[in-house]
């Protein structure tokens, strides 16, 4: 009697080497299909032998550029950019000499560029000067870009025949756009200075400084949205790009974020102070916690301060962006108010002391205002329990600061004393009684 395999047995075969061998195989391939699809493996030398350059290339690359050039365009350009700054030279030295032999003025013109013309003319001195350069200076830059925008298609025609295939419509119209983008970008900040300080600074020279702060504002947002245009041109990504350059995750961005808030802060507080008409370098100012002294630098972050105690005091931008201000430097007036103190003895004569120093101040000080605007006075104020109180209140054009401030509070006193010794009257002096240091103990 046989042995008796179950029915599954039966219907299957018995297994062949091939089906353990098959997937083996398989993995095998793949494995080396993976290997050998790299980046740099095997391409270098197909790369290479594209620059092997053969005469039917160079007679197809002759031909492409034949194509692509046109002579009357390349004539155009040329002439513009070589032509166009000479021969407005040339227009402008004949228009001179006509104004000036009809105005009778002598005019200085030479054949070099580097000399001037010596008249006024459209508000100029000189050609380089003149909107006559600026207009064919600039018909002069936009021709040579052209030049370039059709070196580059030549150059992308020559890659295309070489095997380094591109889309030749996409790439010179991109290069051009980019090419008169930034040149753009670049007159229109030559010409953002010119007009800060043509029409600024040479009405307000003391704003030199501030305008130069302005200017670098300026030019950086320029950067700024040159930068994210030309990143628009090359079809860039900017939401996702700044999306992973700032993406430090949720606790590095809390970090970033609290270190960064107080440089910020004070960053936009200086920002502030530079631009705005509160104080520049140079002014002596004072400010409403009672910190005084001279503006030595306005910073990003912080301003240093020079005191009249030769102190560098250094503040950061965020205390000082909500304190008050009193810049003295830009004060035209200044006051001088004395108190005098009298004798109970000496006062009937207190009234035509007052008047003779009031007298004697407008001989000594002729800066002194008494047209009105400012009040000027000698007054007796009031009786203490040990002497007779007066003031005297003047002011004067002059600013609170300075040697000449100085020397104008000096001259009043010395008026003032020479009142009081013309009228031998001695002011009142508080005594205070000695204390021997034994009966302190």
């Amino acid at each position: 009697m046989g042995i008796i395999f179950p029915k599954e047995l039966q219907q299957k075969p018995p297994p062949l080497a091939a089906d353990f061998l098959n997937p083996m195989l398989t993995t095998a391939g793949q494995t080396m299909e993976a290997l050998t699809d790299k980046a740099m493996s095997g391409r270098i030398a197909p790369i290479l032998s594209k620059f092997v350059i053969s005469r039917e290339k160079i007679a197809a690359i002759g031909q492409s550029i034949k194509i692509i050039l046109h002579p009357v365009d390349i004539f155009v350009l040329f002439f513009f950019s070589l032509a166009t700054v000479p021969i407005a030279h040339v227009l402008y030295t004949v228009y001179a000499f006509v104004i000036s032999h009809y105005s009778g003025k002598r005019v200085l013109v030479s054949g070099s560029d580097k000399k001037e013309i010596s008249t006024k003319i459209n508000g100029s001195h000189g050609f380089r000067n003149s909107y006559a350069y600026q207009f064919a200076e600039h018909l002069s830059q936009v021709a040579r870009i052209g030049l370039l925008v059709y070196l580059a298609d030549c150059l992308s025609a020559t890659a295309d025949i070489l095997g380094f295939h591109t889309d030749e419509y996409y790439m010179s119209h991109v290069f051009a756009k980019l090419l008169y983008t930034i040149w753009a970008a670049r007159r229109f900040k030559y010409f953002k200075k010119h007009i800060l300080y043509e029409y600024v600074v040479k009405i307000k020279p003391e704003s030199e400084k501030k305008i130069l702060h302005i200017n670098h504002l300026l030019d950086g947002i320029i950067y700024a949205i040159t930068f994210f245009k030309v990143g628009d041109l090359l079809s860039v990504e900017m939401g996702l790009a700044m999306t992973s350059v700032f993406a430090f995750g949720s606790v590095g961005t809390l970090v970033f974020s609290l270190a960064g808030k107080d440089i910020a802060t004070q960053a936009v507080n200086g920002l502030a102070l530079t631009i705005s008409d509160r104080m520049s370098e140079g002014d002596v100012v004072k400010f409403g916690d009672g910190t005084s002294g001279k503006v030595m630098k306005i910073g990003w972050l912080e301003t240093k301060l020079r005191t009249f105690d030769d102190l560098l005091v250094t503040i950061p931008n965020t205390q000082l962006g909500t304190q008050r201000v009193c810049n003295m430097s830009r004060i035209v007036m200044c006051r001088v108010r004395p108190t005098l103190h009298f004798r109970f003895s000496d006062a009937d004569k207190v009234p035509r002391v007052l008047e003779d120093i009031q007298e004697e101040i407008k001989k000594s000080c002729p800066e002194l205002i008494t047209d009105g605007s400012r009040p000027f006075r000698a007054i007796w104020t009031d009786i203490k329990d040990d002497h007779l109180e007066t003031f005297i209140d003047c002011h004067f054009h002059l600013p609170p600061i300075g040697k000449k401030y100085w020397n104008n509070r000096q001259k009043v006193m010395e008026a003032i004393d020479r009142v009081l010794k013309k009228n031998e009257i001695e002011l009142f002096t508080a005594v205070y009684p000695k204390l021997e240091l034994g009966k302190l103990r």
